[in-house]
Parts: structure tokens; C-alpha cells; sequence
């Protein structure tokens, strides 16, 4: 494969893309041409997000799907793990894509996680979203524009907002004797109860009390938001 074909092609944030999806970045992978076509679509769709796309107030699970992807993407690129970097951004692209609007902040942060992979097409969005006159033209038609805002690749990361991490609901496995009998759904208010009332709560189930009934409880054994044991007497 030549790559200055398909530079002509697609672009060289394209191919600088496929090249770091294909598979994980220390094991190399097999080059299709063909698949190629998948990343141009991509960035072509970046594009209209950026420029046709909409503004309007966050929505939660925007802010929700946005910051568990900064923390992702930044994650990924510490290990090298580009491929799943890149596959985080398309699902959030999916998010915002089906709702039909984004605030202007989501798409600035957007851009700032996709600008490692797509230095030159997030360079000229970011000044284009920045600009006061916007030109949503498309990628093959655009032409060199003055930075009026400064560089993309010279603003900060963006910062993960915790908060939004945090789950509403959390699943806990409860076990008798190592066994798996029940799964208790608790928000996050729940989660710091103490261990003897979440027992309490995990006796109220059916499922659990049957394997309990008319035996002592020797131990309980509690991982915080993830599995509860009770150690029971034959």
C-alpha cells in the first residue's frame, strides 16, 4: 500500500486514524484498504457535528457519556491503547449525533480528545468554531484559514467533572456460603450504608433468606459496591 495514495484519497488524519484503530498499537495489524473508508466517514461525520450540528444546553447523559470518555481516552493514550481510545470517541460521536445537539463546550472538549489522532482536521474546526463567521463547508472544500483563537494542540486537556462518573444505581452480588443467590440494585446514597444494614437489606429477599433460614450467620464479608458474603452454618 501506498501510502501517499491514500493520503491523496482520504487525508492524512485518515490514515494517521486507521493506522492507530487497526488493532492494539504494540501488535501492528493488518492493512485493508478497504476498511479504511470506515475512519473517512468518521471524521466526515466529526465535521458535521462540529459545523452543522445544533448548540444547546447540556443534557445529563451528554455530560455523563462526555466525562466517562475523557477519562477513557486519557487513560487509553497512557497505555498506548489507541484503537480503544478512538472507539470511545466514536460511541460518544454516536451520543451526540442521535440527540441531535450539542453544547458548544461538549464540542470544544470533543475536538481536544479527537486532536491526537486528527491533528489537522480538528486544527481547522477548532478555528472554525471559534471564528465568529462559520463556514460549514465540507472537509474536501475547505481552505486555510487564520487562527483567530489559537492552536488546538496548545489548549489544556479537559479536566474529568467526577460527579458524573459516579453511577445513580449499583449492583451488588450477594452470595450465601460463596454462592451466588441474589443481585441488589442500590443508588448512591445507599452505597456508604453501614454492612450490618445492607445484611438486612439482602435478608429481606426470598432468594437469599430461603438458604438462610433457621441458620447462623457466621460471617459476613463485604466489598463495598461490589459483593456481599454470608458465611452460614451447614
Amino acid at each position: 500500500i501506498d501510502p501517499v495514495v491514500v493520503v491523496k484519497e482520504y487525508g492524512a488524519d485518515t490514515l494517521r486514524m486507521y493506522l492507530m484503530f487497526m488493532g492494539p498499537f504494540s501488535e501492528g495489524g493488518d492493512f485493508r484498504d478497504a476498511a479504511i473508508g470506515g475512519l473517512y466517514r468518521f471524521l466526515t461525520r466529526v465535521w458535521d457535528l462540529i459545523l452543522n450540528t445544533p448548540e444547546a444546553k447540556e443534557t445529563e447523559n451528554e455530560l455523563k457519556t462526555l466525562n466517562k470518555t475523557i477519562k477513557k481516552v486519557g487513560e487509553d493514550i497512557s497505555e498506548l491503547h489507541f484503537n480503544t481510545a478512538i472507539s470511545s470517541l466514536m460511541k460518544l460521536l454516536n451520543i451526540l449525533s442521535s440527540q441531535k445537539s450539542a453544547s458548544k463546550e461538549t464540542k470544544k472538549k470533543f475536538m481536544l480528545l479527537l486532536a491526537p489522532f486528527a491533528p489537522h482536521i480538528t486544527e481547522e474546526l477548532w478555528d472554525m468554531l471559534n471564528s465568529r463567521q462559520q463556514q460549514p463547508i465540507r472537509p474536501e472544500g475547505s481552505r486555510p484559514r487564520r487562527l483567530v483563537s489559537g492552536s488546538i494542540h496548545q489548549q489544556s486537556w479537559p479536566t474529568v467533572n467526577e460527579k458524573y462518573l459516579e453511577e445513580e444505581e449499583i449492583s451488588v452480588i450477594v452470595q450465601v456460603n460463596g454462592r451466588v443467590r441474589e443481585q441488589l440494585t442500590i443508588n448512591n446514597e445507599q452505597l456508604t450504608m453501614k454492612k450490618e444494614d445492607l445484611v438486612k437489606l439482602a435478608l429481606e429477599s426470598q432468594k437469599v433468606k430461603k438458604f438462610v433460614d433457621g441458620k447462623e450467620i457466621k460471617k459476613t464479608i463485604y466489598v463495598q459496591g461490589k459483593v456481599l458474603n454470608l458465611v452460614v452454618s451447614d
